[in-house]
């Protein structure tokens, strides 16, 4: 099994793509987490959800390997309500 994925991570708001190589075991809310670190978004994490294949990962406190997340997936980070353009 291997102990490794690399995933590319696109951050919505930013159009950011993210590619980031995380063990396993690594809970979806840390991915969440340390895409909006990279981007520098302020807002709460609670604020934005990650999809993958179009799926709210709901779970975050799941493991990328409970969550099913296979070797080179494609997650999004968008956030929850869409903001108003101004």
């Amino acid at each position: 099994m291997n102990e490794s994925v690399t995933l590319r991570v696109r951050m919505h708001d930013a159009w950011d793509d993210i590619t980031l190589s995380l063990p396993v075991g690594t809970p979806v809310g840390a991915v969440k987490q340390r895409v909006l670190d990279v981007v520098g978004e302020q807002d709460a994490p609670a604020e934005f959800v990650v999809k993958f294949r179009g799926i709210e990962l709901r779970n975050e406190a799941a493991s990328l390997s409970d969550a099913d997340i296979p070797d080179g997936a494609a997650l999004i980070v968008l956030r929850r309500r869409r903001r108003a353009i101004r």
